[in-house]
């Protein structure tokens, strides 16, 4: 096992932390294709409220396509030029992400190549 600590949060900061809660899961479904954006609605679900300006979630990709390809997490809005998780030939690869909410509620999901995405939120930020 190999841990990598990217940051940390003081005692006293806005981060409420939950235990995982899964708010996302495509296996039921067809898979987010090659360029696809999917919407996901944070606020007021899995247990998330109203006006948090950040989650925290664990997202695996599952079932890629076998080319590789990644995930980039972001605020519904313009798309940033950065991934949140990189998948390759490897069938599962999860990762920690942190990212803002939008104004309405909203995370977007972009993926490039093909995977099934699965999302646990463990916290957001006030």
């Amino acid at each position: 096992m190999i841990v990598d600590v990217i940051g940390w949060f003081d005692a006293g900061s806005d981060l409420v932390t939950r235990s995982p809660l899964r708010v996302l899961d495509t296996r039921d479904a067809s898979p987010v294709s090659d360029g696809g954006d999917l919407w996901l609605c944070m606020a007021g679900v899995g247990g998330v409220p109203e006006g948090v300006r950040a989650v925290a979630l664990n997202l695996t990709a599952t079932s890629t396509s076998g080319v590789g390809g990644y995930v980039t997490v972001f605020p519904c809005g313009p798309r940033p030029v950065t991934s949140s998780l990189n998948f390759s030939t490897v069938p599962t690869v999860a990762n920690a992400v942190i990212t803002p909410v939008s104004a309405d509620g909203m995370v977007c999901f972009h993926v490039v190549g093909e995977a099934h995405l699965i999302a646990d939120v463990s916290g957001w930020m006030r």
